[in-house]
């Protein structure tokens, strides 16, 4: 589960999370900026599950731009958010900072395929990364581990920025 190190809010981590859960739960679709080689940053749209620790799981090319760009630095940030959000509804959005690489270690394949499968299909017949090219697939998981969240909600009645260090 995960653990937070230091948060500006007097707001409990119970509650904290349980709004960071919502927010993850009910969107399926963020977007990641990455910086390439010449400091230009760019930004994709990725389809995203994710596990108990905050880690995200998505599958994409290595050969797309972002791929590239993860393979010199892993540095990413993501931005998870509800797009019909209207001016006047109670606004929250997410925030991340961490680390994203290819999984090629076959158990942690296995298990972030369910994960990633658990919110948009089973996937079968992936158990190392050759199999991704034996059914012809570009795409590989990826994964992101968060050192750093910043939570926007509305929810607790005002508008709140809140600074989460996770360990």
């Amino acid at each position: 589960m995960v653990k937070i190190v230091k948060k500006n809010t007097k707001t409990s981590d119970d509650k904290i999370l349980s709004i960071i859960l919502g927010i993850l739960k009910d969107t399926t679709l963020a977007s990641m900026s990455t910086v390439d080689d010449m400091q230009q940053p760019w930004i994709n749209t990725f389809f995203f599950n994710f596990d108990d620790d905050l880690n995200f799981y998505l599958l994409t090319s290595p050969q797309t731009r972002h791929g590239e760009n993860i393979k010199k630095n892993n540095r990413v940030a993501i931005n998870i958010f509800d797009s019909h959000q209207k001016p006047s509804d109670k606004k929250k959005g997410v925030f991340v900072q961490g680390t994203c690489e290819q999984v090629v270690n076959p158990i942690d394949l296995v298990k972030g395929l369910v994960i990633y499968g658990e919110r948009f299909g089973k996937i079968e017949g992936i158990k190392d990364v050759k199999d991704f090219a034996k059914l012809g697939w570009e795409s590989r998981l990826y994964k992101v581990v968060p050192n750093y969240i910043k939570l926007f909600t509305e929810e607790t009645g005002e508008e709140k920025y809140i600074d989460i260090f996770l360990k």
